[in-house]
């Protein structure tokens, strides 16, 4: 734990390796999809779908206000919170 804690202080971050398992991952995944496809009509398996990030950026400059919906439900997602609080 010393060792994290010198790593940040003096570069500024940690890259923390293998901090989610499979289950994890893949929970997330859904979480987001789920919450995603309630704003934007796109299929996803992965986050790396080119059009979900063209999508996300056309939500954003042509539908701020529901850009920022989507973001707070991203963010409230107790499923995620459980996670990363447990980890």
């Amino acid at each position: 734990m010393d060792d994290i804690k010198n790593k940040y202080k003096k570069n500024g971050y940690y890259i923390l390796k293998k901090f989610l398992n499979e289950n994890e991952k893949n929970l997330i995944l859904k979480s987001f999809k789920n919450t995603v496809q309630r704003y934007l009509n796109v299929k996803l398996n992965d986050f790396t779908n080119f059009k979900l990030h063209k999508d996300l950026l056309m939500l954003r400059k042509k539908h701020p206000e529901k850009f920022s919906d989507l973001y707070d439900d991203l963010n409230l997602n107790s499923l995620n919170k459980y996670i990363y609080i447990n980890n």
